[in-house]
């Protein structure tokens, strides 16, 4: 069974609609939904607790890594104000994960 990627980028400005539009986008490129994990890169100036709790609804709590910085960077655009979501599908990679804050 091979590994499908979907990516879905987003330009909204608000958190929750970014997440909803980014996700919806990788799934319909993927053309299936239920990840096995999640990739997700956002821009500075998007709220992590509005934003993760939007992705995890709408990718069903599956595995999640993230990162935020300065521009974001997808096929030909990179954008300083955008949010990206690659859902992994069918993978054969085995996924673990742990929460760490940083001060």
């Amino acid at each position: 069974m091979g590994t499908l990627t979907g990516v879905g980028v987003s330009h909204q400005r608000n958190a929750v609609k970014a997440a909803q539009e980014a996700v919806k986008k990788a799934f319909l490129a993927a053309g299936t939904e239920a990840p096995d994990f999640v990739l997700l890169f956002a821009s500075l100036g998007y709220n992590p607790e509005k934003l993760l709790p939007s992705v995890r609804q709408a990718t069903g709590n599956c595995p999640l890594v993230g990162c935020s910085g300065q521009g974001v960077i997808v096929q030909g655009e990179a954008d300083e104000s955008s949010f990206l979501v690659m859902a992994v599908f069918r993978s054969a990679l085995s996924t673990k994960s742990r929460v760490r804050q940083t001060t």
